[in-house]
């Protein structure tokens, strides 16, 4: 599965546009174990809003308002490593299969596929939580040192008609 690393330093911002300016249809939380760990929140975004709230034990998640989810803050940084992947469906052999793409495929190329998906994801060594939504969001790079590419997601851009 191939993602995008979010620069820590752009986290809570990139979390706050993705939440402000696109529409979560999912929210999904689980122990970070196994594959197979305890889910912890598995819930339909649909007319519902998602907020969060950053404070010193980490980001508290709300739907509509209401308390769902801390995701801890494990040691100094935990809760600001996020990564955004994108999935696509293609058609193999006649059959929809449901693809990710390559972390070395540039998502901004005019010749990347149009994502089925958006998923913005973070693990904290005791749970997983995976924000997915419809279409794509948006990602630009930002290069650290010249060499290591990191991503964030931007503001949208308003078009002029």
């Amino acid at each position: 599965m191939g993602s995008y690393t979010i620069y820590p330093s752009q986290c809570i911002t990139s979390l706050q546009n993705a939440l402000k300016y696109f529409i979560p249809a999912h929210i999904f939380v689980r122990d970070w174990s196994t594959r197979g760990g305890k889910v912890l929140l598995s819930e339909s975004l649909e007319g519902k809003k998602l907020t969060f709230k950053e404070i010193k034990m980490g980001l508290l998640f709300f739907i509509d308002g209401k308390n769902v989810f801390l995701f801890e803050s494990v040691g100094k940084k935990w809760h600001k490593e996020w990564s955004v992947e994108y999935e696509h469906e293609q058609l193999i052999n006649g059959k929809r299969v449901l693809m990710h793409h390559n972390n070395n495929e540039n998502p901004n190329d005019p010749n990347f596929p149009e994502p089925k998906r958006t998923i913005l994801r973070s693990g904290n060594g005791l749970h997983l939580i995976e924000m997915t939504f419809d279409g794509k969001i948006p990602i630009k790079q930002i290069l650290i040192k010249g060499k290591q590419t990191a991503w964030f997601v931007p503001m949208p851009s308003i078009k002029e008609g």
